[in-house]
């Protein structure tokens, strides 16, 4: 977007502009300037500019699908995206103590009174969210779905994420010298 009104305020200052001067100095330092310069050893030249092509993209636009795990508002509500940044897709998590951490990106920013919950397995989970982030803490090994929701105060949801699987792997409580292997004594 910056780059696109720099272009047109180029264009603008440049089919505004009556004059460009062309300045050459002593050393072959070039310049440009909207007023001649007369000054020792510098060559003036007056540049003549043409017309600027210009195109204009009217063709239809392809609505932005965002990455795996995204979702876009189809309620046309104030919410545009709701994605899941993390665990990534299918990921194999290792973690003893059955911590998750789950980040979020959301457009535009929650309102005062919303807040992200957290569907985990299905489940409405009411874990508490820090901004966009969601920590687990002591989830069972094996395998997890989740999706995010963005609820009002009243309870209602306004936009969801896409679900999202990961794999959370822990020692077994079943067979404690696992945890042993690979130490000596």
């Amino acid at each position: 977007m910056g780059a696109l009104t720099l272009v047109g305020g180029l264009t603008l200052a440049l089919t505004s502009a009556a004059e460009i001067y062309k300045t050459v100095d002593e050393f072959g330092n070039v310049s440009f300037t909207d007023r001649p310069t007369q000054q020792p050893g510098r060559a003036v030249e007056k540049v003549r500019v043409d017309t600027m092509n210009t195109y204009v993209d009217d063709s239809p636009r392809a609505a932005y699908e965002g990455p795996a795990g995204t979702a876009e508002s189809e309620t046309g509500g104030y919410y545009r995206t709701l994605a899941i940044l993390s665990p990534e897709a299918d990921a194999a998590l290792r973690d003893n103590a059955g911590n998750v951490m789950i980040n979020a990106h959301i457009e535009p920013r929650l309102l005062p009174g919303d807040r992200i919950a957290l569907r985990l397995d299905g489940r409405l989970n009411e874990a508490a969210a820090q901004g966009t982030r969601i920590a687990l803490s002591n989830l069972p090994r094996g395998s997890h779905s989740i999706q995010l929701v963005v609820v009002d105060r009243s309870g209602n949801e306004k936009i969801t994420s896409g679900t999202r699987e990961f794999h959370l792997q822990r020692f077994s409580q079943l067979h404690p010298s696992s945890l042993a292997r690979g130490r000596s004594n």
